[in-house]
């Protein structure tokens, strides 16, 4: 059953290694728990939050088990580029066809190219709406992933990046300069959300070994009216 009245849900997550990234994607996962979840975890940063699937097979009828139910899987896909971007097409036909879920898709550039990604991806980010489908996807190298998800994400966040390709990406997406991503400490972020016309930045923050959002300042964007807190 598909639902048009869902409200578009795809979180863009950028920034180079020790920049924050998979600890905002954590902050994320803690403050909307998931019960039906599903990762694209290439490098098994993610297997405390499901159980790990290693291969297609076992992804497909860990979902299939489920039917309605709640599940959280982790899938671990090959290193090779090839055979991964295949895997990649897959697992996202799976999500799609599950709805009413939670999907993370870690290292984006791995399985796609500026001007390429795969079918399954493509129905899932612009169809995934309708089916439930919230969406949490990650890079360290944001130059490389498909251009027209830029258009689909509904929040973009980036951390430190330390190509000037991938900074002026997500600058142009953030409408900030590439040089302040680029000059970013170590879990300091840059958000903005098509929901609210503001620029937010912030910090990650670990109290009690979980990690938390904490707001530094909120501008709006240019030619905006200053919004209340929501």
């Amino acid at each position: 059953m598909t639902d048009n009245a869902h409200r578009a849900d795809i979180l863009a997550v950028m920034g180079a290694t020790g920049s924050g990234k998979s600890s905002a994607i954590r902050v994320n996962l803690e403050a909307k728990p998931p019960s039906r979840l599903l990762v694209w975890d290439l490098k098994g940063e993610y297997l405390a939050f499901g159980a790990a699937c290693p291969n297609e097979r076992s992804l497909y009828q860990g979902v299939a088990r489920a039917g309605a139910g709640p599940f959280r899987l982790v899938f671990r896909p090959s290193f090779d580029q090839a055979r991964g971007r295949v895997q990649f097409d897959l697992f996202c036909r799976i999500a799609h066809a599950a709805g009413d879920l939670t999907v993370i898709a870690d290292e984006l550039h791995r399985v796609m190219l500026a001007n390429w990604s795969p079918a399954g991806w493509n129905l899932l980010v612009c169809m995934g709406r309708a089916r439930g489908v919230r969406i949490v996807a990650a890079s360290q190298r944001p130059a490389g992933i498909e251009k027209g998800f830029w258009d689909q994400a509904t929040v973009i966040r980036s951390g430190r990046l330390n190509g000037e390709a991938s900074a002026r990406t997500v600058a142009g997406v953030l409408l900030v300069p590439w040089q302040e991503i680029v000059a970013l400490p170590a879990l300091h972020w840059i958000q903005r959300s098509i929901y609210r016309p503001v620029i937010a930045r912030g910090r990650v923050e670990w109290r009690g070994g979980l990690p938390s959002d904490a707001l530094i300042a909120e501008n709006p964007l240019p030619g905006a009216a200053p919004v209340s807190a929501s």
